[in-house]
């Protein structure tokens, strides 16, 4: 099990084509690159950034989701494929960083309606979106989102029924905010599960820091070494949530020094 740091956690303060650099300045050689616009789909921009990668390993790319992943699963056949068309430059940009998995939203709950999801339905198009990624190298990874599709356990339990080659990532607050133990998320994700976002969160449910929030991670590390889960702990911060550079990587620090404890 490795620590990692999200590109994420730069948001509007180091652009992603310096992240690289910054990363490896805080001693973190593992990373997620959080794609925030369409720009950064282009196999240009992700060249430039695999010029600067110099033995950093790129676990896993995700893109700003609400961008295109609805669509994905658009009724009409026109939408589905202009979407398929942005899906397919963020597979090239992630095979171009050597990234192993793609962290994946899906659609999203925009109406307050009960959503009753034909599951075999739904399987198939995701399967179909799996192909498309499997041809560049890369394992699809559906992560918890409290105001998307897989916002409970239930989703990702009877998904997999149906997509055989589906992963799933496990982000702690995004659990939390949904008012979902991260422990029934990680239960349903199972022997699935390829990476892990933390942050800390606050009883008000507003992020925080390592330590600035009521998160036992202690207790998740220790809970995820008794599985025998060797999938990576990437911090996602927000920016707001710490002041410098050096506040993060004391974050990162610490999550290191929990996993060599335990």
């Amino acid at each position: 099990m490795k620590a990692g740091i999200s590109t994420a956690s730069f948001f509007n303060r180091i652009h992603n084509e310096d992240a690289f650099i910054q990363l490896k300045n805080l001693g973190c050689d593992l990373t997620e690159v959080f794609f925030t616009t369409y720009s950064e789909y282009e196999e240009e921009f992700a060249k430039k950034m695999a010029g600067l990668q110099d033995g950093l390993t790129v676990h896993s790319v995700h893109a700003l989701g609400t961008q295109f992943e609805p669509e994905l699963y658009n009724v009409s056949s026109r939408v589905r494929l202009d979407a398929e068309k942005i899906f397919k430059k963020v597979c090239r940009a992630a095979q171009i960083l050597n990234a192993k998995y793609l962290t994946f939203h899906g659609p999203y709950r925009l109406k307050k309606k009960p959503y009753n999801i034909d599951y075999k339905k739904f399987g198939t198009r995701t399967n179909e979106i799996i192909q498309i990624a499997e041809e560049y190298g890369l394992k699809l990874s559906y992560e918890n989102v409290h105001y998307a599709f897989f916002n409970e356990p239930f989703f990702f339990q009877k998904l997999k029924e149906f997509c055989p080659m589906l992963y799933g990532t496990l982000d702690i607050k995004q659990s939390i905010q949904g008012g979902i133990d991260p422990y029934d998320i990680l239960e349903a994700i199972g022997d699935r599960l390829s990476t892990v976002h933390i942050c800390d969160i606050q009883s008000n449910n507003e992020t925080a820091a390592i330590g600035k929030g009521i998160f036992d991670f202690e207790k998740l590390i220790n809970t995820l070494k008794g599985k025998k889960i060797n999938a990576p702990i990437i911090l996602e911060l927000y920016s707001k949530d710490y002041l410098t550079l050096d506040d993060l990587k004391k974050n990162f620090e610490y999550i290191k020094h929990l996993i060599k404890l335990y």
